[in-house]
């Protein structure tokens, strides 16, 4: 067998393979096929109990559009479909596709308060992760990433200079949107803490390294009544 064959067949053993599940739901959509165009992922459709994608370790996925997220917010189903997600997985994820502060079609019914209070019942009650992307092509990498993490293993993360900032401006739109924090304070917590979620569920003695004693306190009681009016 020419050397070359050989060293092709033995790269492909070399492999890692994942397996991720599709709901049905999904099927019409453009995912599939783009989680189908990487070698090493299986893409199976099967009917599950809740989310969009089984990506392994009881960690289960939810797809929607930024559109679609308001709009559920607007007619209730929003929060079912979180609750039910939530109670369902081990791990639950929502990837939103789109800013989801950007847009101004649902501003008379849904303030940017509103959506606030939202996402951070979403998070911090129903403990349930957000992801925004830019398009289901990011869409099917953080799928992808997601599964072989959980099935092949978490390699260390890379260098702070080659991480994606392409979000960064939306995450410094989020952070400026809570109480006491401005452009500089912003940019110090998406410095430290490298996103605007984890800035938020942040302690505020892990703020005060940050942004002082008094921002700190400020932020985190803002973002801890938000809360509480979310429950309510």
């Amino acid at each position: 067998m020419p050397r070359g064959r050989k060293n092709m067949i033995t790269d492909q053993k070399k492999v890692e393979q994942i397996k991720i599940a599709f709901d049905d739901r999904e099927a019409a959509s453009a995912i599939p096929g783009l989680l189908r165009l990487d070698p090493r992922v299986e893409a199976v459709q099967l009917t599950l109990e809740a989310g969009g994608y089984d990506v392994g370790g009881g960690v289960l996925v939810e797809r929607k559009t930024a559109r679609d997220f308001l709009a559920g917010m607007v007619d209730c189903r929003l929060s079912s479909d979180i609750t039910r997600l939530s109670d369902a997985a081990g791990l639950a994820i929502l990837l939103v596709e789109g800013d989801l502060f950007g847009s101004a079609e649902f501003e008379g019914s849904l303030g940017q308060e509103v959506r606030r209070s939202f996402i951070s019942w979403m998070m911090l009650i129903r403990q349930v992760r957000l992801v925004q992307t830019a398009d289901e092509n990011q869409t099917a990498a953080w799928l992808v990433t997601l599964a072989r993490h959980l099935q092949c293993g978490v390699k260390p993360p890379p260098l702070q200079a080659e991480s994606n900032m392409s979000h960064r401006p939306t995450q410094m739109r989020f952070l400026r949107s809570i109480h006491k924090i401005g452009e500089g304070r912003a940019r110090k917590l998406l410095s430290r803490f490298g996103s605007a979620i984890e800035a938020m569920n942040a302690s505020e003695e892990d703020l005060v390294d940050v942004i002082g004693r008094k921002a700190a306190r400020a932020m985190r009681q803002s973002l801890d009544a938000q809360v509480i009016r979310a429950a309510g």
